[in-house]
């Protein structure tokens, strides 16, 4: 997208854009680092509305997000036992791939559900063949040929070493993380 952006002479998107990939790309660095360390601090907490918003409004500045309508139901006041930076790094990779697999929607939710915190983010995209959904977690697992292979692997990580867990589904249509 930033190569296509700079032949169309819109330099000033095109060099946005690729500051966030190098800064996305310097915060998956880290998460690498940080999940074979192990989990964040226990004292960790981020403000989900907070983190949410941030991710949504970075993905939104994209084509791709540009395009989409975005559902957002997040509280205000919700929060989770996990750093800000790792809350980024997971809501990146998921809305990140919801967008760019949407036809045109996006919805971001989150709740509180006993001592835990559920983050649902579902577009409106082909799904998963459901016998595939294994391959998307694993390293350097892709279904297409955008991407590393490393978001939700990474996101995986970072959500184990947080105590949660990862699902996926259902798979068609569209795609559900939680």
């Amino acid at each position: 997208d930033v190569e296509r952006l700079r032949a169309k002479g819109d330099t000033a998107l095109a060099d946005g854009l690729a500051a966030v990939g190098e800064t996305m790309r310097r915060h998956v660095e880290r998460e690498l680092a940080r999940a074979r360390r192990g989990a964040a601090p226990a004292d960790a907490a981020a403000v989900v509305a907070a983190v949410a918003a941030r991710v949504v409004g970075v993905v939104r500045r994209t084509p791709q997000g540009a395009a989409l309508a975005w559902d957002i139901a997040v509280p205000a006041a919700l929060a989770a036992r996990i750093s800000p930076d790792d809350l980024a790094e997971v809501l990146g990779n998921l809305i990140e791939n919801a967008a760019r697999h949407a036809r045109g929607r996006v919805a971001v939710a989150a709740a509180a559900d006993a001592s835990d915190v559920v983050l649902t983010i579902v577009d409106d995209g082909p799904g998963i063949p459901a016998d595939r959904v294994g391959e998307v977690l694993a390293r350097g697992g892709r279904l297409d040929s955008g991407g590393t292979g490393l978001g939700l692997a990474i996101t995986h990580d970072i959500v184990t070493a947080a105590g949660g867990s990862l699902a996926l589904g259902p798979t068609a249509p569209g795609a559900m993380t939680a």
